[in-house]
This record gives structure tokens, C-alpha cells and sequence, in this order.
């Protein structure tokens, strides 16, 4: 935890000329008549809490146990212009017969398939605290109170966005896997040889979800049947194949499926998976990371651990049930990133209180031109 001192005097240096003229750098003696002093004026008080979760906050959240945010591989950083991002994929042009006859040819169209998808933000949020001054007051009597103030105000603003972040994401995940699943059957009744939906289905020998106890019965090789298969998926992933994402076939070009792309893969190092975490226990992970290249002295950032369920079930238009139990993703098609986010704070000189704002303004998506290979497990 960084020391409280060094915080306040911080503060103060980044602080406005006004500020330092009023507050004098903070010591072990001082520290009581320092804190009556930022919070008896209103401006002093207000440049304390904005420049406290501002600035020093997230120097002092990247030291504390707070909610683990096991997504961060998916992060995409600030959006800082506008509020929508544009992907757009090109497929590759089909090769031609070489026809030496050909005289006027090169004056013809061949127009190229580009496929494009856009994610918006579409998550602004905001976190309110209301602390009174005599709480405040009380921290500042001694230094080990004022760290203990500090830590418990930053740790309860930043969890809650960590939290609700990880909970967006998770069902974000969850409605894709289910998109994905449907998509496929929406596509099977289109045409008898659309295999470019992928999915790992573990056969029912293998393992079946138990509705009741809420987990996942193993066949006593079943751990182990799983890797190869788990193997195979990922594997197949590598080599060029085309992918489908569900859109509706172009009827006035039989030739052309408007939801295909032609060709696309996915290195495996470059593919993440996630599996519930009662899966993980029953499976060897040093295994499971040398399947997905992750060396031994490299963060296991692609492997991710999911809350048993957090994907939830899905039922098919038969009305059979799976569980959801992970999938296998390329590290880019899954997005999370910020397009604006701040914090400030009031004090209210009338009620002797401190308001203080965290707002987070963010997408999250999945794009449809990328591997996603849900995991599912048949309901016993």
C-alpha cells in the first residue's frame, strides 16, 4: 500500500498554486491540522478528492486485491475519438482460368466481397459516494487511518466498475456462444453442407452436464478423451478455413453467401480458451498450456478461468439441452476497451459532505470475423 504522506504531498504537487499556498507538505506531526485545513475550505477540498482518484488512485489500485480481472487479454485500450469503431474485412478473390484471348478483360468488374461490422459504445455508467466530513476528519488523526481511509475509498469505487465490467463481458460471451449455436442451425436448414459453423459437442461417453448437482460428470477417461479433442479443435483453427456467421444466403446470387467469409485462421498463439473452472481442476493445465503454446515462464493470460456456469445452457430447436461449459476464441475478435472515463468530487459546505463521481463510458463485443468455438456438454 503506497504511504499516505506520499499521497497527500502528491497531491499537492500536481495541485494548483492556490492549493500549495494554503496546504504545507504533509508529515507524521502535521497530518491532523493538514487535513482540517484541506477540508475547511470547499476548493481545497474538492482538488484533495478529484486529485486522490485521479491521479493517485490508480497507482494505488494496481497494488490491492480487488476483483481479478481475468479478461484483461481482451482489452483494447482507450477509444479516443468518437463513438463507434468500423471493422471491415476483405476476402480473398477467387483465382481465374488464364484466357490468352482475352482482349478486353482487363476492363471488366471483379468486384471483391468486403464484409463490415461496426461496435458502438454503448455502456456509460457511473459509481456515486457520499462520505461525511467527520468520517474524513477521523481518517486524518493518524497516518495508519488515513491509509486505511484511502484504500477502502479507492478499493469500493474501483471494485464495483471491475466487477459490473467482468459481469458485462461474461454475458456478452454468454450470447454469443448461444448466437453462434443457433446461427449454425439457421444455416443447416439452408443448405445440407454448411460445416463452417465451428463447436466442440463432447460426446455424451465423455462427459454430461448433471442439471441437479450443477456440474460436469467425467467418464473415468474422460479428462483426458477431452484434451485430444480440446487438441484437435485448436488445431484445426491454424489451418485456412471459411467461417460462416449467420447471415441471411443472397438469393439473387446463388453463388454468393453474404454470410461466409472464404477464408480465415487463427494461429495458436494467438487463441485464447476458457473453461469453468471445475473443468480446469479436473484436467491437467500444465497440458492444456503446453496445447496452446503457452510457455511455462509466460502469464497464463490465454487461459481463463470461468465461474462454474457463467455461461449458461442452451437448447436447441429439437429441445435438447447443453451445457456451456468454455470456448476457443482468437485473441482479437473478443473486444472490451474505454472511451472516456473520469472522477471528481463535491463537497457540499451546507451538510458537512463529500460527493465523489466515477463515471466509465465502454464497448464490449465479439466480432463475427473471427474463430469462436463454443464448448458444449449434453445434459445428462
Amino acid at each position: 500500500m503506497a504511504d499516505s504522506l506520499a499521497i497527500l504531498n502528491a497531491i499537492r504537487d500536481v495541485a494548483g498554486s492556490e492549493y500549495q499556498a494554503r496546504i504545507p507538505q504533509a508529515t507524521r506531526e502535521n497530518i491532523a491540522s493538514v487535513g482540517n485545513t484541506i477540508l475547511s475550505y470547499a476548493p481545497t477540498a474538492n482538488s484533495f478528492f478529484t486529485g486522490l482518484l485521479n491521479r493517485i488512485g490508480k497507482v494505488v489500485i494496481e497494488r490491492m486485491d480487488g476483483v481479478e480481472d481475468i479478461y484483461d487479454v481482451f482489452e483494447n485500450g482507450k477509444l479516443e475519438f468518437g463513438d463507434t469503431i468500423q471493422k471491415i474485412f476483405v476476402d480473398i478473390p477467387k483465382a481465374q482460368a488464364f484466357d490468352g484471348t482475352a482482349t478486353t478483360a482487363m476492363l471488366n468488374q471483379s468486384k471483391g466481397t468486403i464484409h463490415v461490422e461496426y461496435t458502438k459504445v454503448d455502456r456509460k455508467i457511473f459509481y456515486k459516494t457520499t462520505i461525511s466530513v467527520a468520517q474524513i476528519k477521523e481518517a486524518f488523526t493518524t497516518v495508519a487511518k488515513l491509509d486505511e481511509f484511502v484504500r477502502a475509498l479507492i478499493e469500493a469505487m474501483s471494485t464495483a466498475l471491475s466487477y459490473d465490467k467482468y459481469v458485462m463481458l461474461t454475458n456478452t460471451l454468454a450470447t454469443h456462444c448461444a448466437y453462434v449455436m443457433s446461427a449454425k442451425e439457421s444455416a443447416d436448414s439452408e443448405s445440407d453442407d454448411n460445416n463452417n459453423f465451428r463447436y466442440l459437442l463432447l460426446p455424451s461417453t465423455v462427459a454430461e452436464w448433471n442439471d441437479t448437482s450443477k456440474e460436469i460428470e467425467w467418464s473415468a477417461t474422460g479428462a483426458k478423451v477431452f484434451l485430444k479433442l480440446l487438441r484437435v479443435a485448436s488445431r484445426g483453427l491454424k489451418f485456412p478455413h471459411p467461417l460462416s456467421y449467420g447471415n441471411e444466403f443472397d438469393d439473387s446470387d446463388p453463388d454468393y453467401d453474404a454470410g461466409t467469409i472464404s477464408v480465415v485462421r487463427t494461429p495458436v498463439n494467438k487463441q485464447v480458451c476458457a473453461l469453468e473452472v471445475s473443468t480446469m481442476a479436473t484436467i491437467d493445465v500444465d497440458a492444456l498450456a503446453v496445447l496452446f503454446n503457452i510457455d511455462k515462464a509466460e502469464p497464463k493470460t490465454r487461459m481463463i478461468e470461468l465461474e462454474d456456469g457463467a455461461l449458461g445452457d442452451y437448447t436447441d430447436a429439437d429441445s435438447k439441452d447443453y451445457h456451456l461449459a468454455g470456448f476457443i476464441c482468437d485473441r482479437d475478435g473478443v473486444e472490451r476497451g474505454t472511451s472516456f472515463e473520469d472522477k471528481d468530487s463535491f463537497k457540499n459546505p451546507e451538510a458537512e459532505y463529500v460527493n465523489m463521481w466515477n463515471h466509465y463510458w465502454g464497448y464490449m463485443a465479439v466480432s463475427k470475423f473471427k474463430d469462436f468455438v463454443p464448448i458444449l456438454v449434453p445434459h445428462k
